[in-house]
């Protein structure tokens, strides 16, 4: 399938899977908040599509942390509730992603996540069990993927075990319910770690509309269009956000000793 057919393709996607997010949203005019996808740091990132097995289409933020590595969420490259791998052959990132236009196309080689993210349920499991494994899947939610060749632009440096040393973040992505998806957005906000859940830290940043699309988009300390050793650091990313408290979004905590395993498998290619 060529290029274009995919980025027409996405257009119309987006479109329907956030139209009853924009009708619920009609009476609130979007805050627009765009960022420059041409220099740092958002030139690093870009949108993942990808196909389940029904055929549907769905699309994630997704940035370069190596030159043939992005991070993303967990859940943007498998079910955890199904066990369902989303196929790899229909997975595409384009980086610098804006108005469906991009600067580089990507296939995916292979993806990876945390054993935790699919957990382990008994078959004779109560509700409450099942929901309590369900929880605690999440601070696994981020996954690596590796492409066929290059980014062309750079890519982010990231920090785990960090707690107690940044207090803000921006968050980045696509969310369908600004500019349909199709402008990255930035939004800065406060960090505080989950008192509910293990390793999941908060992003308080008062935006109701970053919601579907900005999965898997990273939450960056020290964000500047400068490009130094201290500046646009990942300490995060986007995981999911809940109506009950709209404005915060929730991510996993970046420990080293996951994050590094997981780094080492895909970046050697998954191996079996």
């Amino acid at each position: 399938m060529s290029i274009y057919r995919w980025l027409v393709g996405l257009a119309a996607a987006i479109a329907l899977s956030t139209a009853a997010a924009a009708e619920d949203d009609q009476q609130k005019p979007a805050p627009l908040i765009a960022g420059n996808p041409a220099v740092a740091p958002l030139k690093w990132v870009g949108l993942l599509v990808f196909k389940n097995a029904k055929g549907d289409t769905f699309s994630c933020t997704a940035q370069f942390i190596a030159p043939k590595v992005l991070l993303t969420a967990a859940h943007c490259v498998r079910d955890n509730t199904t066990g369902e791998w989303y196929d790899t052959d229909k997975m595409f990132f384009f980086l610098q992603y804006q108005n469906n236009n991009a600067s580089d196309v990507y296939k995916v080689i292979c993806t990876g996540h945390l054993t935790g993210w699919v957990p382990t349920i008994a078959a004779n499991a109560t509700d409450d069990e099942k929901e309590a494994a369900a929880d605690n899947a999440f601070q696994y939610d981020y996954a690596m993927i590796l492409v066929n060749h290059e980014s062309i632009t750079g890519q982010f440096k990231v920090e785990t075990d960090w707690l107690g040393k940044h207090p803000m973040a921006t968050q980045i992505g696509y969310p369908g319910a600004i500019a349909g998806g199709m402008i990255v957005q930035r939004d800065p906000g406060m960090l505080a770690l989950s008192l509910s859940r293990s390793n999941e830290i908060i992003l308080m940043h008062g935006n109701r509309n970053m919601t579907q699309g900005t999965s898997g988009g990273a939450w960056i300390a020290n964000f500047d269009t400068t490009e130094s050793p201290s500046e646009n650091v990942i300490v995060g990313l986007t995981s999911f956000g809940n109506d009950t408290w709209p404005g915060i979004t929730f991510g996993p905590y970046l420990r080293q000793e996951g994050y590094g395993g997981l780094f080492d498998y895909v970046s050697k290619g998954c191996p079996k």
